[in-house]
């Protein structure tokens, strides 16, 4: 037996034995199966990024109502659009009374509406704080740094508005989507900042039967309402164990609870957290006063004093316009003033100041 032989007969132990004539080559692994490409279409224009996004079918709807088709399909326009989410223009129909078949069939106010989310005029179309916009229909928003870091804007009603998500480019355009509707108008009067959103209707009317119609009307009341929503009512009566109707025929508890709802200053939203925790804040109820409190995360509550005691709510929309001075901060729980507090404690309605 021959060397090369004895050493084949050794590694028959599973290894291989390589012949005098030299190795043989591996056989050549089977190629994988092709992978299909999905065919993705890069927008380029606004129109194209509206729709080619589900959640934004609504605002698609109501630019083919307006007939911006054209406009936003134009990919020579260098456009910044802000694009509510549907969820946006749900929340925007509840404030305002209306249904989207309504608004579908008024022509001009969406074109005004849609306009009013529209700009050339954002530098290379990237949305900074202490930007101050001319929108399509000549009217401004305002970008601003919130308290969680990231840009938000202010419409023209004082509402505050975040950008869901990082720019989306389309060609030279860009777009961002939102949470909110911008609103372009406004508010003259306390009244009319409270119309605006049917989610007040409820504090509104106790305000006109409190006869505080002349801080309704005024254009240039120095005050801060705070507004509870019609919901923080319906909880409140409950837990009164009250009707509307019981509690209009009440008179004093109607005119304390609406005076404690009325800060007699202008305080907004940034000066509600610089004096969290060590200001109170008086109200047109001279027993019934409360101070804010900052949360980790920035949101703002308010905890009252007084007749207030033991009384809270969270701010869930600020600075909202109201005339000229005025302002409204939107709160979900009503103050209710349950507590006696001294002597003297009787809510006038609010009136101008003498000139």
């Amino acid at each position: 037996m021959t060397r090369q032989l004895v050493l084949c007969v050794i590694f028959t132990l599973g290894i291989l034995c390589h012949a005098s004539e030299g190795a043989r080559d591996l056989p050549e692994a089977p190629s994988p199966p092709p992978v299909d490409t999905p065919n993705v279409t890069i927008p380029t224009s606004i129109w194209q990024l509206i729709e080619a996004e589900p959640h934004l079918s609504v605002l698609a709807r109501l630019v083919k109502a307006a007939d911006l088709v054209p406009l936003l399909n134009d990919t020579t326009l260098a456009l910044t659009m802000f694009l509510p989410v549907n969820s946006a223009w749900e929340n925007f129909l509840i404030e305002v009374g209306s249904t989207l078949e309504q608004l579908v069939a008024d022509n001009s106010t969406i074109s005004g509406l849609l306009e009013y989310h529209l700009t050339e005029t954002i530098p290379d179309g990237f949305l900074v704080p202490g930007l101050d916009i001319t929108m399509a229909d000549l009217n401004n928003i305002s970008s601003f740094q919130y308290w969680s870091g990231s840009t938000a804007i202010r419409d023209l009603a004082g509402r505050t508005i975040q950008v869901v998500n990082a720019p989306l480019i389309a060609g030279i355009s860009v777009g961002y989507t939102t949470d909110r509707v911008f609103f372009p108008v406004r508010p003259t009067t306390v009244g009319e900042a409270l119309e605006f959103n049917i989610n007040f209707s409820v504090f509104k009317y106790l305000m006109k039967v409190s006869n505080n119609t002349a801080l309704l009307n005024s254009s240039t009341a120095n005050v801060t309402v705070m507004a509870p929503t019609n919901q923080a009512f319906s909880d409140a009566l409950t837990k009164m164990n009250l009707t509307l109707s019981g509690l209009v025929k009440n008179a004093t508890l109607l005119s304390n609870l609406v005076g404690a709802h009325i800060v007699t200053r202008v305080l907004p939203w940034q000066a509600m957290i610089y004096y969290a925790g060590y200001v109170y804040y008086n109200t047109l109820n001279p027993c019934a006063k409360f101070y804010s409190v900052e949360s980790k995360t920035g949101a703002i509550s308010l905890q009252g004093q007084g007749m207030l005691v033991g009384q809270s709510a969270n701010v869930t929309q600020s600075d909202l316009i109201a005339g000229r001075f005025a302002l409204i901060q939107a709160i979900d729980a009503v103050l209710l003033p349950l507590h006696r507090y001294g002597g003297g404690c009787i809510t006038s309605p609010w009136k101008p100041p003498r000139s």
